[in-house]
């Protein structure tokens, strides 16, 4: 069990309220131990990645690939037209500078702030690019995503044009080469302002126990306990060149980047799916279409090591950074 006091109450008392809830749910006759880290897949190298492909179900169909959380997800409507597409990029280990460095970086503080600006400036492109001039549908996202302790980046898009998920994750690869020449054309003065703003967000004062929470979790969750990480990421951020945030890019996300590891997840519409063909994957990409195929890739993939604690191991007893 893992928890968080967030109360007017001293270290001896925040350890009391632990030990009473543990207490409440444990069976007193079996021992305790630390819970391990949340593991987190690694993805494959490659262009392609590792695809999973779903489709939206017709009323009275079997549900064999809704999640376990959406028993009762509605059924697609048999005229729905839409296809989505969400690509994913995983960047590294948030934090761990010995996967940092194998990757070329300086150190994970680098790499995570670089990504950490890229996220806040795609959000905008993608938006203008994708749903504005090309008019691909009404939800075209982009932006940082954490999960799992592994630092990704990501880009989700749906629409009822008639592409094919395919055909969505191409203008996905055309909208990246554009975003590049974007981030080589955008003036020290810009990025400075951007910058800045970005800093001074992420300095700001919590407007609730909640936001405390989403902000801190991951320390616990990792057992890094580095909870100095905001204002080191703040710090990081004024550092951040137009060359860290290119060299993201071409190290992890554009096409041949030599650190490139891409989920997508493709979700086709009833019609769609129907006549779509059950192509092969490319040489080094896997394409996953039922939860056993899903299985036994998540059991045949290694796992991301886990985040280290800023004391090197001291302890749950040693005091937090």
């Amino acid at each position: 069990m893992r928890s968080m006091s967030l109360c007017n109450a001293d270290d001896a008392g925040a350890r009391a309220y632990a030990a009473a809830a543990l207490a409440a749910v444990a069976d007193p006759g079996e021992p305790t131990e630390p819970l391990a880290p949340h593991p987190a897949l690694r993805l494959p190298r490659g262009d392609f990645g590792v695809a999973v492909e779903l489709r939206a179900l017709r009323e009275g169909e079997a549900s064999g690939t809704r999640f376990r959380g959406e028993p009762n997800a509605k059924a697609a409507e048999p005229s729905d037209p839409n296809n989505a597409v969400e690509m994913y990029w995983q960047l590294g280990r948030s934090g761990d500078d010995d996967d940092a460095v194998d990757a070329g970086w300086p150190s994970a503080a680098k790499r995570d702030a670089a990504a950490t600006l890229l996220g806040r400036l795609a959000q905008a492109s993608a938006f203008n690019r994708l749903r504005t001039v090309e008019q691909l549908g009404y939800i075209a996202s982009a932006g940082l995503d954490s999960s799992g302790g592994v630092i990704g980046f990501t880009c989700l898009l749906q629409s009822a044009t008639g592409k094919s998920p395919p055909e969505l994750e191409d203008r996905v690869e055309a909208w990246l080469a554009v975003f590049a020449q974007e981030l080589r054309d955008l003036s020290d003065a810009d990025l400075a302002l951007k910058r800045e703003g970005l800093a001074t967000e992420i300095l700001q004062r919590p407007a609730s126990l909640r936001d405390v929470v989403s902000r801190d979790w991951h320390e616990i969750s990792s057992g890094r306990r580095k909870f100095s990480h905001v204002a080191t990421r703040a710090a990081q951020l004024r550092d951040v060149s137009r060359e860290d945030l290119i060299r993201v890019l071409e190290a992890h996300v554009l096409p041949g980047a030599p650190q490139r590891r891409l989920f997508r997840s493709r979700v086709y519409s009833p019609d769609l799916a129907a006549d779509a063909p059950a192509d092969a994957a490319p040489a080094g990409g896997v394409v996953l279409r039922s939860l056993d195929e899903l299985r036994a890739f998540k059991r045949g993939r290694d796992l991301w090591p886990p985040a280290k604690v800023w004391d090197e191991g001291a302890g749950p007893e040693a005091p937090a950074h």
